[in-house]
Order: structure tokens, then C-alpha cells, then sequence
């Protein structure tokens, strides 16, 4: 989901204007200066090293009666040495300039190609037609589409452009998430929770729908693969801002996320520092970052059976059809912090059988209630007797049995009690996002988060409901 930024420049001898002109001298680069809204990776501009300056070096240079090649100095020369001079330097300079502003593009290998899939080519514009995105890198790639870094020439800034699939399929859900996004730019206009805040969204030329957004650093689950887990003082960080965002997704927006994974999450920045504690790089202090992908939010009106979240994080209600709730997104939550914490998935599994039995072997037995209460299409991942039925397949087994309690894989006490009670099959019991906001070992870990003017002490009283489970 990370991509590099590409800087190419070939050089070929037409571009240099090798015809004589420059002979034996030196080529010297020097430096572009047209800005951010010039090609990365556009080619060096030169100029001839050793190139006679004065009057003296240009007689020397010249046989006899052949015209000057340098410009004289405007006190020493005469008119038809002017209008000799200024005609073919004229000339010059406006095809220097021509050079700056030729676009230079690059076309990108090995990118995804399926049906619907925007072609990226670095240098080119997201919308041809209003010229406002140029593409810079491609930062990712997936089912969905594509996500570029571009600069936007109307705000002067870096940004990023998620381009969607033309698809019927995907465009839809574009469009609802741009709904979803709206609404949450319309219900925080001061950006003080950390949702994703869309800059404006278009059908570009192609008619792929694009959403236009701040560029944001890598996503939680990148920096882990590349640094490294969480300490206790940024894993305290993280789980506060995303419970506030919860608690106003939750109580005041009446919205569940759905989709809350560590790829949705992105760094606000890229920067990191050594933590002299871990002895590991760490992202740069304060740990922001931003919950992303809106594309799979609903409101109370869902349907109870619908099947949301990715299996890792999937809760048990909606793994067995037992209708689901905002507790759904505290269960994702609780399998975010300890991956966040261990660097391993909870729940690594992606089958229902596996997944109810390796959730009995980290957090204890089904409820028996469950059993008689699943959707019919699940129903059978138990016994008569309400049990689940024993797993037969060689490298299930296997995974199951690497499976450990949370006891016996977090050592912190209070983080342990922060996972188990987001991870309670009950959801009516399952930890509320304002109280994980307050959790001791949120305020253990990150006191600053007593000042905070999103703790919920600090809020504007009386605080909205927290919904039910």
C-alpha cells in the first residue's frame, strides 16, 4: 500500500543539442527550477563549461571576419553587432524555455491492468480536462483501484488521489463512501477527530471516479512489516485517538466503521525517531494518524446478517449471523491492539470452523446459546449437542494449536484487560470506544491524555448516549 517516489531522466544527445554546439567542453547539471508542478524525474538543463566570456577570448576563439558567437558588452559594440548577436541567442532562449515546460512523462511497469483499472503514468494529469492533479508516484494498488501521490496546482500542496475502477461495482461503492466522507467533513469542520477528510471528489476523463485527499504517511500495518511493533507510549496514543474518533463516529454520528483493520489506518506523517526504550524506530511524537476506507460504513438500519469486516477481524456475531451492532468495531479493535503490540494476528485463520475454534482456545467457550441462535447457513459448524464440530483438516489443526490465551501472550496486566474486555463475546459487556478512551492503561501509558480536549471529561457536557451493543 506504500509506494516509492520514481525519478528518472534520460538523457539522449538531441536533448543536449550535441550537434558542435558544445564540442569538447565540460556538460555541468544545473538544477531545475521550476518547482514541484515540473516532472519529477525531468531532464537536467546544461550549460557548456569553459565557454569564452570576454571580447578578448571570443576574438581568440574566432578566425578572422567570422561573426561573433558571444554576446558583447553593450557599451563596446555597434548596431550591426547587436542585431547579429541578440537574433540567434532570441532564438535560443525561447527554445530553453520550450525545454522547461515540455512535459515529461514516464509510464509505469508492472501495475495492474484488469478490467476497469486506470493506467498510470507519472507526469500525466488525474483529469485531463482540468489539469489540477499531477501524478507524482503511485502510492498503492488494489481490487478497488489506485492510489497516487499528485501535486495539486490549485491549493500548491502534496495530496492523494484514490482513482476507483470503472466498474459499475466499485463506482458504487465509491460514491457511497464519498457520502460517508461528506457527512464526516460536515460533522467535524474543524478536523478534530482522526477520520480521513476528503478535499473534493470528480469523474475524471476516463470516467473513473476520484476522491482527492490529504497525503498521509505509510499505514500501521507497513510500518510495523518495516520497523517493527509499538511501544506502550504509542500503542496508548493510537488506541485513544481511535477510541474518541469511535465515540463520535458511535454516539454523535450514529455510524459503525465496519472496516477497521491496520491497513485502514494511516500515519499522518512518515518521520521516526529511536526509542531509546525499545531500542527500535518509532513514528515522531505525537503519534497521529487517520482512520481511513469509509467505504463499508452503515448506520443502525443494516441488515442484521450482512457480513462486514475482514476475517481477522471479524466478530463472533457476525462470523454466526447473530446480528451485529457498533460493538462490532470494538471486537476489530481489540484484535488491532494486540497485533498492534505482539506483531502477529489474533486470528489467523480464514475459514468459520477454524476461526470459532481457535477464538474457544484464546478466549474460552462459545456461549451455548450461540449454537441455536446462528443463521442457518453456519448452523452446521456444530454438533446437536451445541458444540463445534472437530476440525479434520491437517494444516487447521495445526494453526489451531498454535493458538495461546492472551494471558499467555500479554504480559502488560492492563493491556491484557484492555483486549480481553473489547474481545467479550457478550457484546452488551464488550467495552464501550468512550470508556477505552479512558482506560487505565490509556492514562498509565499517555497522560497527556487527561488534558486532551477530546477526553471525554474535557467534552462540551452532557456527552450524547453511547448507543447500545
Amino acid at each position: 500500500m506504500d509506494g516509492s517516489r520514481l525519478g528518472l531522466a534520460p538523457l539522449t544527445a538531441a536533448r543536449l543539442n550535441m550537434n558542435g554546439a558544445v564540442g569538447s567542453s565540460l556538460l555541468m547539471p544545473v538544477k531545475d527550477a521550476a518547482g514541484p508542478d515540473s516532472s519529477r524525474g525531468a531532464p537536467f538543463l546544461f550549460k557548456a563549461a569553459n565557454t569564452p566570456t570576454t571580447l578578448q577570448q571570443q576574438q581568440a576563439s574566432n578566425p578572422a571576419g567570422a561573426e561573433p558567437t558571444g554576446r558583447l558588452s553593450g557599451g563596446k559594440r555597434d548596431h550591426d553587432a547587436a542585431v547579429a548577436t541578440d537574433g540567434p541567442h532570441a532564438v535560443d532562449d525561447a527554445s530553453q524555455n520550450a525545454a522547461k515546460k515540455k512535459k515529461i512523462t514516464y509510464q509505469l511497469p508492472h501495475q495492474n491492468m484488469e478490467e476497469g483499472h486506470f493506467y498510470v503514468i507519472l507526469g500525466e494529469d488525474v483529469d485531463v480536462s482540468t489539469a489540477r492533479f499531477k501524478i507524482l508516484s503511485l502510492l498503492g494498488e488494489g481490487t478497488f483501484g489506485k492510489v497516487v501521490e499528485v501535486w495539486d496546482r490549485k491549493r500548491k500542496e502534496y495530496g492523494a488521489v484514490k482513482i476507483v475502477r470503472s466498474v459499475p461495482k466499485y463506482s458504487r461503492d465509491a460514491e457511497i463512501e464519498i457520502r460517508f466522507m461528506e457527512k464526516v467533513r460536515a460533522a467535524d469542520p474543524n478536523d478534530l477527530y482522526c477520520f480521513t477528510k476528503i478535499i473534493r471528489s470528480f469523474r475524471n476523463d476516463g470516467g473513473h471516479v476520484c476522491i482527492a485527499m490529504p497525503k498521509y504517511g505509510p499505514c500501521l500495518l507497513d510500518f510495523m512489516q518495516k520497523h517493527g511493533t509499538f511501544s506502550h507510549r504509542h500503542l496508548a496514543e493510537i488506541v485513544f485517538q481511535c477510541a474518541t474518533a469511535l465515540d463520535f463516529f458511535h454516539s454523535e454520528m450514529r455510524l459503525m466503521h465496519t472496516d477497521l483493520k491496520p491497513e485502514n489506518m494511516l500515519l499522518e506523517q512518515s518521520s521516526t525517531a529511536l526509542d531509546p526504550t525499545t531500542g527500535r524506530q518509532q513514528p515522531v511524537l505525537p503519534c497521529k494518524l487517520r482512520i481511513c476506507d469509509l467505504g463499508g460504513c452503515c448506520d443502525e438500519r443494516h441488515s442484521a446478517h450482512a457480513i462486514v469486516s475482514t476475517r481477522h477481524y471479524r466478530s463472533p456475531e457476525v462470523v454466526l449471523g447473530l446480528g451485529w451492532m457498533f460493538s462490532t468495531d470494538i471486537w476489530s479493535m481489540g484484535c488491532i491492539v494486540y497485533e498492534l503490540f505482539t506483531g502477529r494476528l489474533l486470528f489467523d485463520t480464514h475459514d468459520n470452523l477454524e476461526h470459532l475454534h481457535i477464538m474457544e482456545k484464546i478466549l474460552g467457550r462459545l456461549p451455548t446459546e450461540f449454537a441455536p441462535r446462528a443463521m442457518p447457513e453456519v448452523r452446521d459448524v456444530f454438533t446437536p449437542l451445541g458444540s463445534l464440530r472437530p476440525v479434520s483438516d491437517p494444516k487447521s489443526l495445526a494453526r489451531i494449536s498454535r493458538a495461546r490465551p492472551i494471558r499467555e501472550t500479554v504480559n502488560d496486566e492492563l493491556l491484557r484487560d484492555l483486549v480481553q474486555q473489547s474481545l467479550s463475546y457478550d457484546r452488551t459487556r464488550r467495552i464501550t470506544a468512550r470508556r477505552m478512551a479512558t482506560h487505565p492503561y490509556v492514562q498509565k501509558y499517555y497522560p497527556e491524555s487527561m488534558q486532551h480536549p477530546l477526553h471525554p471529561a474535557n467534552r462540551p457536557q452532557p456527552l450524547p448516549p453511547v448507543p447500545t451493543a
